[in-house]
């Protein structure tokens, strides 16, 4: 990772305390930050030496507009370097909550030694490596994305993956046609198979009981009269 992509993904992070970051993308933000600051101190110095020993009010003008934006962009810049430090500290499986070691005497420097430190070669508690892929618990699901490419579901368990489901020797999940998946298995009788027909209806066991219902029955049925 380079000088402008580690800027351009701290930027698209802004304020993304989740995953890891390898120690390029911290250091280089760390550089793009102090060279910001560098360009201020500069141009406050070259505004005082226009304003020379007696003073001008326009220059003094012009330093406190320069001090206002200083601080603007200070503030502005705060959120990602936290959040830049939080997934350093994460790439070497450690909590964000060390931040808070700044607060205390020579707390800094404790951080210092945790950001300098490789991180993770596998994955951790906080996600696979960065750049290397693979399914990151933090970021998004995107159902568009294609199969087998770097990030995109291909763990049984995982998005859009449920467990028990067919995958391939690569981890993507198989391709299914889809024309198969469309088409419902359709079932025909082979050439010269004679059509079964339907059994009989076998009459109803007789018991006691129905016997007597019959004798019953027979009994308030009217009689044919064989002269009318």
């Amino acid at each position: 990772m380079g000088f402008g992509d580690a800027v351009r993904t701290c930027f698209s992070k802004y304020a993304d305390f989740s995953g890891r970051a390898a120690r390029p993308e911290f250091w280089y933000f760390f550089l793009f930050i102090v060279i910001i600051d560098v360009a201020f101190w500069l141009l406050l110095f070259v505004v005082a030496m226009l304003a020379g020993p007696s003073g001008n009010t326009a220059m003094a003008l012009v330093s406190l507009v320069i001090s206002v934006l200083w601080l603007v962009v200070t503030l502005a810049l705060l959120v990602p370097q936290l959040a830049v430090l939080a997934r350093r500290l994460h790439d070497t499986d450690k909590s964000a909550l060390w931040i808070l070691l700044a607060f205390i005497p020579f707390g800094s420097l404790v951080l210092l030694f945790f950001c300098i430190q490789e991180g993770d070669s596998g994955t951790n508690l906080y996600g696979p490596p960065p750049g290397q892929g693979g399914w990151d618990p933090s970021m998004p699901f995107d159902p568009n994305m294609p199969a087998g490419a770097p990030g995109a579901p291909g763990v049984p368990g995982g998005p859009g993956v449920p467990e028990g489901d067919p995958v391939a020797a690569n981890g993507a999940p198989q391709a299914v046609s889809s024309e198969n998946a469309a088409t419902p298995q359709v079932f025909h009788r082979p050439a010269g198979l004679p059509v079964m027909p339907n059994p009989p209806r076998l009459p109803a066991p007789r018991t006691p009981v129905t016997e007597q219902l019959a004798q019953q029955q027979a009994a308030t049925q009217p009689s044919a009269d064989p002269g009318s």
